[in-house]
């Protein structure tokens, strides 16, 4: 399975975590880096490891989908929001009906995500084809 932030050459894989909210979506420049879902920034000597070798199959998985799941919230929610009310979808002002929606949506994108991580896009990436669309 491609985990974010992995190195995939080694089965002791030790990817960057955010020191403050310990997610893998981090955007690495050459010397600083930022989280994408807390919005932490710092430098590379800040950043925790964690070595994966040690994690079943299941917990990664687990770990994985929760870290889909804050990185989407954190990335998407406001501006899904918007478009759900432009379009009609959700009245202005019901944020009970609003968070349930985009719960319900941002779930559904995680999970197709992570299908396509361990079935599709594992099997394009074993054969040569980078996970591309042909």
């Amino acid at each position: 399975m491609i985990i974010p932030g992995s190195d995939l050459s080694s089965e002791m894989a030790v990817p960057n975590v955010c020191p403050k909210c310990h997610s893998t979506a981090l955007e690495i420049g050459i010397s600083n880096a930022r989280c994408i879902v807390c919005r932490w920034s710092g430098a590379h000597d800040e950043l925790l490891g964690v070595a994966s070798s040690g994690l079943d199959l299941e917990t990664k998985v687990g770990k994985f989908t929760e870290d889909l799941l804050n990185l989407l919230a954190a990335t998407t929610s406001r501006r899904l929001g918007e478009f759900l009310v432009r379009w009609g979808v959700v009245n202005p002002g019901d944020t009970e009906a609003m968070r349930y929606i985009l719960a319900q949506i941002v779930g559904r994108m995680a999970a197709g995500v992570l299908q396509f991580c361990v079935g599709e896009g594992a099997e394009n990436a074993d054969e040569g084809g980078g996970g591309e669309p042909g």
